[in-house]
């Protein structure tokens, strides 16, 4: 339940909370990640008690820090970020994450098997492959045992038949001798098998049981969260959003008209700006939440096993007074199907838990259109008329999964020309435990620049094998010197600056499986490492670097091992706010330095070319096109012609002011980077 805001101690709470009045406003984008999403509220406490987040961003995992983010900013005047102080102490409990994944009935052999193997194979050594080997075994026996069981029979069986058949159906200890490591080969090797076949079963029913995913993240209809003593990960992060929004659990779901929303403080500005990434499978692409427009509709059951009932209430509800207007498209003859709500009026758990989606663990959100065929007449119908009645066999079935399929990390959100705060990123990377040294005290000089006393251990050190240079820059730019700490090495927690050539994490490729999966990385996340390397980006972008069994689907990280990834991320975020380390006088500098020179082109192209006899020409063409009848596609008016005409113009007489000796195009920081039209992600 919400505080009494009338309390003493909660009002006492608030005015010596370190979270009270920040100083300065900023911008905040993180990375997905699955587990490793538990750096992030350490990093988000510090920053909250320097900064005020007006935008915040972010992907799978980074979408529910985002998310989280959005909802302590909103009640920030109402302990806000000291109720997040108590969500990231629950993290850390031992076995927390893990409870949170609840795999359905028919899923949860395969959860385990997978669960288990994967939890193994994290342990490098050299007895892995007999561990592995013993834990497969053991999970099939204990998960498929009715399987392994008739498996192992069948094996044993043969073997015995093969035997009698040799011994000429004469019962021999010459005989039986010889046979009992066939049997147990076989016996092993039949259990196996027919565990196998199981769960290949089981992978085939995973889109009718849950969704394309092993849980759907709510329990199932017959389990109550009192009979298991534990609390789902939707039905917790619907708990938390409101807690932290200091709402009740079954008040109206925090939305993202509600952040836009927030009433002013001191007389400025607390809007609260909240975006995410999920991925449209059958679109191949990806949506940015909240949608600017919605032609989406949801099944009222099938949310209803992903969503907690006061969400599913609220949404059917909203749905239902969004689409009363005349003309709408009615769902009469679609009975459990509902409109999404439109724009800012989705609750904002929605959007988190569609970015989330991670592929298999999480089941994806399904999602309709009406086909385009089907509502393409209603816009010719009487107006005030609602004759578009589709029916279900004029749907379309949308499968929306994790964002980070296609940008994970979307650094480019909430991008200005000319910045008037710091859009602040946090990236995440994984390199192996031979990757990291222990450096002496004196050789952490970004260690000893944060708290000595918060953090007594020095800051983990990445050697220079580990990091390569994607560019090298001339002699005669701006650039100083490869950023290299003692020995060749960079800080696990490291916020590179903008004025030096970044290193970049160098991955060995040396098996047929890292070499698929290195495809996979490169194809879903070059666009946003490329970005995140440019000048303008790599200077606020604190880069998080996790060794093998920290984060991703690691479920079951110890209290310890989660302990060490929540102080990276109090460093990550004490590397922001610390002016030693970011200044934004300078960012400001380098962004002026990076674009100028990019308009400058543009502009002189502009001069350099007929540009302005060409689109007099135009403009005049489609004047004449409107007076006979025609239209260009998106025809304005007259004024817009006109006003459209000036300031062309007056963009070919600046670049006419450009002369070859007096251009800004000189020395611009690398890698230099273009200025084109793209969309919005």
């Amino acid at each position: 339940m919400p505080p009494n805001p009338g309390s003493e101690n909660v009002e006492q709470t608030i005015n010596t909370s370190p979270y009270a009045k920040p100083p300065k406003e900023c911008d905040l984008v993180m990375k997905g990640g699955i587990t490793s999403g538990v750096v992030y509220p350490p990093a988000i406490l510090e920053l909250a008690k320097v900064y005020r987040l007006r935008n915040i961003g972010g992907t799978s995992a980074g979408a529910i820090a985002a998310t989280i983010a959005a909802a302590a900013e909103y009640s920030r005047e109402q302990k806000g970020f000291v109720l997040l102080e108590k969500v990231q102490a629950e993290l850390q409990a031992e076995g927390f994450l893990l409870s949170l994944f609840r795999p359905s009935k028919e899923t949860r052999p395969l959860y385990q098997i997978l669960l288990n193997l994967g939890t193994t194979a994290k342990k490098s050594t050299t007895k892995t492959g007999l561990r592995l080997l013993l834990q497969l075994t053991g999970s099939c026996v204990k998960y498929c045992f009715g399987w392994f069981a008739t498996g192992a029979a069948i094996g044993i069986g043969i073997v015995c038949l093969y035997f009698l058949l040799w011994s000429g159906f004469r019962f021999y200890l010459s005989a039986v001798l010889p046979a009992l490591l066939p049997l147990i080969f076989f016996g092993w090797l039949g259990g196996v098998l027919a565990s196998g076949i199981k769960l290949y079963q089981i992978i085939q029913k995973i889109p009718q049981h849950n969704l394309f995913g092993l849980c759907t993240g709510m329990p199932e209809a017959t389990e109550a969260t009192e009979t298991t003593g534990s609390i789902s990960m939707t039905e917790w992060f619907h708990k938390t959003i409101q807690n932290l929004a200091n709402r009740a659990l079954d008040a109206t779901p925090l939305t993202f008209q509600d952040l836009l929303d927030k009433p002013q403080v001191d007389h400025q500005d607390a809007a609260i700006t909240l975006k995410m990434v999920t991925t449209n499978l059958s679109q191949s692409q990806p949506y940015v939440f909240p949608l600017e427009t919605n032609v989406f509709l949801f099944k009222e059951s099938e949310f209803t096993r992903l969503f907690p009932a006061p969400v599913v209430a609220y949404l059917v509800k909203q749905s239902a007074q969004e689409n009363a207007h005349p003309g709408a498209v009615s769902t009469a003859k679609l009975p459990g199907y509902h409109f999404l709500p439109r724009g800012t009026t989705l609750p904002i758990i929605v959007a988190m838990r569609m970015s989330l989606s991670f592929p298999l663990l999480l089941s994806a959100v399904p999602l309709y259109t009406i086909k385009f065929s089907d509502v393409a007449p209603s816009q010719s119908t009487t107006p005030g008329e609602k004759q578009t009645l589709p029916t279900e066999a004029d749907l379309q079935q949308h499968w929306f999964s994790d964002g980070g399929i296609c940008s994970n990390f979307p650094i480019h959100f909430f991008d200005n020309w000319f910045p008037m705060r710091p859009t602040f990123g946090i990236n995440l990377g994984s390199v192996p435990k031979e990757a990291f040294v222990q450096p002496r005290v004196e050789d952490a000089p970004q260690a000893r620049a944060l708290d000595p006393e918060a953090s007594p251990a020095p800051i983990k050190q990445i050697k220079s094998d580990y990091q390569s240079r994607g560019f090298v820059e001339p002699e005669d730019t701006i650039a100083d010197a490869v950023d290299l700490q003692p020995e060749g090495t960079i800080p696990d927690v490291y916020l590179p600056k903008a004025n030096v050539t970044p290193t970049i994490d160098w991955i060995e490729v040396g098996s047929a499986f890292q070499f698929a999966n290195a495809i996979l990385e490169s194809a879903r996340n070059y666009r946003d490492t490329m970005q995140a390397v440019l000048p303008g980006y790599r200077e606020r972008i604190v880069q998080i670097h996790l060794e093998e069994g920290e984060g991703g689907l690691n479920l079951a990280m110890d209290a310890k091992t989660i302990g060490k990834i929540q102080e990276k991320g109090k460093q990550a975020g004490q590397l922001l706010t610390d002016p030693r380390h970011f200044d934004f006088e300078h960012h400001q500098w380098v962004r002026l330095r990076v674009l100028l020179p990019l308009v400058e082109r543009q502009l002189r192209t502009l001069y350099i070319r007929p540009t302005k006899t060409m689109y007099t020409n135009l403009f005049e063409h489609e004047l004449a096109a409107r007076v006979q009848g025609e239209k260009f596609p998106y025809a304005r008016g007259q004024a817009w012609t006109e006003q459209a005409a000036s300031l062309i113009d007056n963009l070919v007489a600046i670049g006419a002011t450009f002369e070859d000796d007096t251009t800004l195009a000189q020395a611009v920081p690398k890698p230099e980077p273009v200025l084109r039209v793209t969309s919005d992600i």
